[in-house]
């Protein structure tokens, strides 16, 4: 694209005259580097909780095992080279491609005693409603933490772009009609806001069918990891943004689940109650 040629001359023309990188896109780094939760592409079937597989559960008890509700929001950035690199802040960096995915989950914490790392890892076991926009920003420092301000940026003319919606382990009945990809604009993002809301209602309805998946996960540091428990099984977590779990541990941001994670299966866990 025409676009990204110029976009990368120029940063060449800064990087010879000796400009350094800009503050905003700093809070940019390689995945490798990235504290935060990532989504994954292809949500997994959860692990079972010690020993139970989750498909035995009953619809009760699904919802009893899914306590919390949280948004979140990932932004990733296509570089100029091809490579990606993520942020926390819902703010972009330079001008450029940008993904933007807003997850609206009722879900839990699971302790894997091996991840797929091969070491413990922290899971989120969820359901919910993803929002996927695929942007591109002709002006750097634009918040796209929520639907309005992406709308906003797009009809000041700062971005383009287009929207994708995705249930997660939820029915979507008859009534619940998920718009289609669409251009980014007022109109679609009020089609959206509908959606949300159509979503929140089926998941705190209890004729609502959950099908829980895991959508994130990350490593557990070693300074992290809870004392053993006396009886036999993986340690509770307690699941809650910004909580701290029930054997003491710290919360941190999640890391993305693979495609396939082969290591982490058959090991045991246990969920928050």
């Amino acid at each position: 694209m025409v676009f990204h040629r110029t976009w990368l001359l120029s940063c060449s023309l800064l990087v010879l005259a000796g400009c350094a990188p800009s503050p905003i896109d700093q809070a940019f780094v390689p995945p490798a580097q990235f504290a935060g939760l990532k989504p994954t592409d292809l949500p997994l079937a959860p692990f079972p909780i010690d020993g139970v597989a989750w498909t035995t559960l009953s619809q009760a008890e699904l919802r009893a095992q899914l306590p919390n509700r949280a948004t979140t929001v990932m932004i990733q950035r296509q570089n100029p080279d091809g490579s990606l690199s993520l942020a926390e802040a819902p703010v972009s960096g330079s001008p450029g491609a940008y993904t933007v995915i807003i997850d609206y989950l009722k879900f839990t914490t699971q302790v894997l005693v091996k991840g797929p790392n091969g070491i413990p890892a922290l899971i989120r076991v969820g359901v919910g409603l993803r929002i996927r926009a695929q942007v591109v920003t002709t002006r750097p420092g634009l918040n796209l933490g929520s639907l309005l301000t992406i709308a906003t940026a797009s009809q000041a003319g700062d971005l383009t772009g287009s929207f994708s919606v995705d249930l997660l382990g939820l029915d979507a009945p008859d009534s619940l009609v998920l718009p289609p990809g669409a251009e980014i604009s007022q109109g679609s993002v009020q089609g959206l806001l509908a959606t949300v809301q159509a979503v929140e209602q089926r998941l705190q309805a209890h004729d609502s069918t959950f099908r829980p998946l895991v959508v994130a996960w990350r490593d557990l540091r070693s300074d992290e990891l809870p004392p053993a428990p006396s009886a036999p099984g993986a340690h509770p977590v307690a699941g809650g943004p910004g909580g701290s779990t029930s054997a003491g541990m710290p919360s941190r941001s999640f890391q993305p689940v693979p495609a396939a994670s082969p290591a982490a299966a058959g090991t045991t866990a246990a969920i928050s109650p």
